[in-house]
């Protein structure tokens, strides 16, 4: 599945543990020869804000492309110690970048699956109602909600008739707790996957990564054609950037309870790292980008800086 033509990055092939070329450019390509795929993404309601990090439309007329060999140089592989620059350019192009990376990546991998992927606007947010009863005092409610994640990032739309809500989670290799990739992703995305269930998923407290299960809103006005059993009872995803797996595949499935409900919520972990690396495996040197939030920020950032 050829995804794009040769865009002058050296890259290493020979498989999803293979080793990734030392070129540590990130930007994503969107010049007028870079060859994309057309991709099967439904058109999503326009904005008030082009420039918004909400942006939901998809990708107009030459949609940016992402260099796979750059982005797992960049973000698999940790700074040397002490090098404060590599370190802090890192933190801050997944502070820019990060989430729209994590979207194109979930999107092209749900395309795979012959899914149709349409990027709602706003996002996800607690249904309070589920920690306070209707009849508390604001008092009781603040109380109540103390302490508890109040947004995710994303709704996703698939084939019109399934409703997703999206955390986005961009840690890598130069995270605290990070270090690079091997060379058996696989083996790392297990240690990984245990790393995850230990810190986050067995805890009885609300963490910045387990929200994911939290108890939602259904987004307004509702989607057509999405039941209201569906826009109320939304899959999860967690995308990650890490290589994480239970059993090797870049998408993984666990169930968890809501901790303050007993309902089971069963989630959807995607490693994008591993999904890349497979297309690397595959032959394809680049990623097409989804949705315009990468193309609108690089816009934002050409009215500041000459390009």
């Amino acid at each position: 599945m050829a995804l794009g033509g040769n865009l002058g990055v050296a890259t290493d092939e020979s498989g999803v543990g293979g080793n990734i070329s030392s070129h540590r450019s990130v930007l994503p390509s969107g010049s007028p020869g870079s060859k994309a795929p057309s991709l099967r993404t439904k058109a999503s309601p326009a904005v008030s804000d082009p420039a918004c990090r909400r942006a939901s439309r998809p990708a107009t007329s030459s949609p940016v492309t992402y260099r796979i060999s750059a982005l797992l140089q960049q973000f698999d592989v940790a700074c040397a110690p002490r090098a404060c620059q590599c370190s802090s350019l890192t933190g801050a192009l997944s502070a820019f970048l990060g989430e729209g990376i994590l979207l194109d990546a979930l999107a092209h991998a749900l395309q795979r699956e012959s899914r149709t992927v349409q990027q709602l606007p706003g996002t996800p947010h607690r249904d309070n109602t589920a920690f306070a009863p209707a009849h508390a005092s604001s008092e009781e409610r603040k109380n109540a909600l103390k302490n508890i994640p109040r947004d995710l990032d994303a709704w996703l739309l698939l084939d019109s008739n399934e409703l997703v809500a999206v955390e986005c989670k961009m840690r890598t290799a130069s995270s605290m707790d990070g270090r690079s990739t091997g060379t058996d992703a696989a083996a790392d995305g297990r240690r990984e996957w245990q790393r995850l269930m230990n810190e986050h998923f067995t805890k009885a407290v609300w963490t910045d990564t387990n929200k994911v299960a939290l108890p939602l809103t259904p987004p307004q006005p509702r989607p057509a054609g999405l039941s209201e059993t569906k826009a109320t009872n939304p899959t999860r995803i967690l995308a990650y950037w890490r290589p994480v797996t239970r059993q090797g595949h870049w998408f993984s499935d666990l169930t968890t309870t809501s901790h303050d409900t007993t309902l089971p919520v069963d989630v959807r972990v995607f490693s994008a790292s591993l999904y890349l690396r497979a297309l690397l495996a595959e032959g394809t040197n680049t990623l097409p980008s989804s949705f315009d939030h990468t193309k609108a920020r690089l816009e934002q950032l050409r009215l500041i800086v000459a390009l």
